[in-house]
């Protein structure tokens, strides 16, 4: 008997008997078989419509149909994977799609679109291989479409949020990801959507904690959610749960996104951006690598002077750190403590960020070189399996920057701390700044309970349908207007209240 897919999407909810004996028969009346579509089999395209996720992922599992390398079989089983909670599978499948694959994927959607355009499947799809070429606006549009056919359609409201954060549109990407969650309670890939936005926006890490927790406690194998949940736990200077979560990718392939955010760690511990600490790397050797000289401090002091932030405060640690003691302390004292002397509110903002240095160098810097060198390493590892010219690059080059990486960081994160405590005992200033309780071992006691500062959060947000940012992402602007359904005001721990 041919299956009508078609028509077996409107009937696979639980109905009472009598509707459901209507629609089996409905179904025989109006009979409109699928066909292939592109290259891929009707077996496919048939659960595709019918949003039959389980039973696309076992018709694609490889070998399929003998196309088991096809770029629009990988992705159509990405999204059946993802809809079923095999989060890390899905991530497998879609960290390794190239331009190629890309642009196959858009033709492919768009002759979907095309065939069955009274199929919410079918944009929701085009919108993804719209969103995959960084055509956002299209792409929104797209899944409201998808929306339109299915109004409470979780995969495309979780996904039109994934791409209203790519371009910064934080307050409608809220709204949709907890509106996903409600509309289906059973996706984790929802709640951990509304943890990473808090993390995109670097505020909020009690909110992320409690969405991430959401995620876990639907999939808890769901890795890049334990990762997230680690970042969050950093931010709230739980550096010990943090470090054990935050390297939960290990062992997986999406140990390459969590590798990428240990060196965003990295960068901000010294006050880089991701690109000065990519150079570094490449022109270090082991055992040296990021040493600076000391003549760099004054450019970095002059900066912080203009602008105390943290990631500033690093940057001048950071030059300071490669020289001698006896540099070093002549810089305290006759450079370092005048400037605190004329400048109250500096000295104000010092003692605190030198707390934070020797907090994330003691409590993390000393982990992350063999952190990064770990995840590197199974990133690298898992890009080799897939053996084509693509990943192997990426490969090599994970697997370099992770030998080179841990050779130098848990030196520099040592000779961090013993800076700090240089400082402050050297420091007429800095050794009467509130805050500090420090110790001869070494060791501030008082941060155990500290947190980073909201806007210098060093993490990566890693949406489930890696989508990538604009780079004017950072902001919040109104890209396109709201569809016309009630919206809801959303409050910053994530909770919300009715507006209208």
């Amino acid at each position: 008997m041919n299956i009508n897919w078609v028509s077996f999407r409107l009937c696979r909810r639980p109905v009472l008997l009598a509707a459901a004996a209507l629609c089996v028969a409905g179904t025989a009346l109006v009979h409109r078989p699928v066909a292939d579509v592109g290259g891929v089999p009707a077996s496919v395209i048939g659960p595709l419509l019918a949003e039959d996720w389980s039973r696309v992922v076992r018709v694609t599992a490889a070998p399929c149909c003998g196309q088991a390398q096809s770029p629009v079989l990988r992705l159509i089983r990405a999204h059946a994977l993802l809809a079923i909670n095999r989060n890390t599978d899905a991530t497998c499948i879609l960290l390794h799609t190239n331009k190629q694959d890309r642009q196959a994927w858009l033709k492919w959607t768009s002759e979907m679109v095309r065939r069955y355009p009274n199929q919410p499947a079918s944009h929701y799809l085009h919108a993804d291989a719209l969103a995959r070429q960084m055509r956002y606006p299209e792409a929104i549009a797209e899944f409201s479409r998808a929306m339109t056919l299915a109004p409470h359609e979780a995969l495309a409201l979780n996904a039109r949020g994934q791409a209203y954060a790519a371009v910064g549109d934080w307050s409608h990407a809220a709204v949709d990801f907890e509106d996903a969650a409600r509309a289906d309670p059973r996706l984790a890939d929802a709640p951990a959507s509304r943890a990473w936005l808090f993390i995109q926006k670097k505020a909020g890490a009690r909110g992320a904690v409690t969405w991430f927790t959401r995620a876990l406690e639907i999939t808890p194998g769901f890795v890049m959610a334990r990762h997230g949940l680690g970042c969050a736990e950093m931010a709230l200077g739980r550096i010990r749960d943090g470090s054990r979560d935050f390297a939960a990718p290990a062992r997986t392939c999406a140990a390459r996104l969590a590798a990428e955010n240990a060196l965003e760690v990295v960068a901000f511990l010294r006050g880089m951006s991701r690109e000065e600490l990519a150079e570094s790397l490449g022109r270090g050797a082991p055992g040296t690598t990021l040493e600076r000289s000391f003549s760099g401090t004054q450019s970095a002091l002059d900066a912080w002077r203009q602008n105390p932030t943290q990631h500033n405060f690093n940057r001048v640690m950071n030059a300071t750190n490669s020289a001698s003691p006896a540099e070093q302390r002549a810089w305290v004292q006759h450079t370092l403590d005048p400037l605190l002397h004329a400048h109250p509110d500096l000295a104000a903002r010092a003692g605190p960020e030198l707390r934070e240095v020797a907090r994330w160098n003691s409590g993390l810097g000393g982990m992350m070189g063999h952190l990064i060198g770990g995840l590197s390493m199974s990133a690298a590892a898992a890009l080799a399996s897939f053996r084509n010219p693509y990943t192997t690059g990426a490969a090599a080059a994970l697997a370099g920057a992770g030998h080179i990486t841990e050779a130098g960081l848990t030196q520099w994160s040592h000779r961090n701390v013993a800076l700090s405590g240089l400082m402050e005992h050297n420091s007429a200033v800095l050794h009467h700044a509130p805050g500090i309780t420090w110790t001869p071992g070494g060791a501030y006691l008082s941060h155990e309970n500290a947190r980073l500062d909201d806007g210098e959060w060093p993490f990566t947000a890693d949406y489930g349908l890696l989508y990538p940012p604009l780079p004017s992402s950072s902001g919040s602007p109104a890209l396109h207007p709201s569809p016309s359904r009630g919206r809801r005001a959303v409050t910053p721990a994530g909770s919300e209240r009715s507006s209208g």
